[in-house]
Parts: structure tokens; sequence; C-alpha cells
């Protein structure tokens, strides 16, 4: 079964910040779905609270199934992360950024983590220091996770064609990039 996730966020301005991911299991039990995931979540957003401005905190986890062509809610969770820098932020569409590979050609699957501190890069590129921290997210990111007897298999999942790729490799990207998603020629 295809299975959604979604990690809510929230800076003290108010902005907001949402993270989606796509798995596969065979668990049927939400319950533990829901724990699994949220477990998911602490492993890759432990290791970067460090370089994550302490004005921005987790809200929630929600989960959903694909049934039918649509997402069907099964369950929502209180979420206890919160950056640790008390550094001032960089712009919030400055993200890190992790890569998963799907071994389909022109489909990867893109986390941007936004909420860096401007401490943790020089120049547009994160220290050393913060590309091991973002370097130890990666392996939770791609790989399988269990817990509470459930297995999530990470990867992407197309909406048109109703296809799930799990991830085979991933990688990090060190420049910082941004989230911003506007068509060329149009904004600013």
């Amino acid at each position: 079964m295809i299975v959604q996730g979604v990690l809510n966020g929230k800076f003290a301005s108010g902005d907001l910040t949402v993270n989606v991911f796509h798995f596969t299991t065979d668990a049927t039990d939400w319950t533990n779905i829901m724990d699994c995931f949220q477990h998911y979540i602490d492993a890759v957003w432990t290791p970067i609270a460090p370089d994550i401005a302490s004005t921005w905190e987790g809200s929630n986890t929600q989960v959903y199934q694909r049934d039918s062509g649509h997402w069907d809610p099964k369950g929502e969770q209180a979420v206890s992360l919160a950056g640790t820098n008390s550094g001032e932020g960089l712009p919030q569409t400055c993200s890190a950024l992790l890569i998963g590979y799907t071994g389909r050609r022109k489909t990867v699957g893109k986390k941007f983590i936004a909420g860096y501190c401007v401490g943790v890069q020089a120049d547009g590129a994160l220290t050393s220091t913060a590309q091991e921290h973002l370097l130890s997210a990666l392996n939770p990111y791609i790989t399988p996770h269990t817990h509470s007897d459930v297995t999530l298999t990470p990867g992407t999942y197309n909406q048109k064609t109703e296809t799930f790729n799990p991830f085979i490799g991933g990688r990090n990207d060190f420049i910082l990039g941004t989230q911003r998603r506007r068509r060329q020629g149009r904004g600013s």
C-alpha cells in the first residue's frame, strides 16, 4: 500500500513548512504506521537539528493512504522537533537538500530542509560540520525504516501514473538551494 507522510512545522514568525514523504508498506495497523513514520522523521531530523534555527519547530505529522485516486487521512500526531541553533536564520527559502535516487530516469526525490542558520554556511555552501550532519540525515531518508513491527520503504510517488519508485541511493547537496517554485519570467 502507498502511504504519504507529512511533517508540518512553523517558524516563530508564523510561516509554515510542509515536508511530504512517500512510502510503501505491507502493514495495516495505522497506529503502528504513524509511530513508524514519527520514528523515521526523528531519525532524519535529529542529526540536522544543531544547524536549524531555534525559531523553527515541528507542529505535527500526518499520514494518508492512497485509495482510489485520492489521499485518505489515517492519523495525526503532535511532534516534538525543534531547531537548536540560536544563530540568525537564513531567508526561509534557503534550504539544504537531500536527494534520493530511484533508478528510474528523471525520477528523484528531493527533500528541501528550511531553517538553516547563517553560521552553518559560508558563501552559500554548508560548513564541514553542517555537511556531516546532513550526510547523517541522508541514510535514514533513503533507506527502509522499521519500527513497531512496520517497515516503511521510502521513495517517490507519481500521481499521474499511480507508480511508486523506491529509493536505491542518494546524495546530499552541500550548496544551499531554494524552494522557490515560480515559473520562469513570472514574479520577482
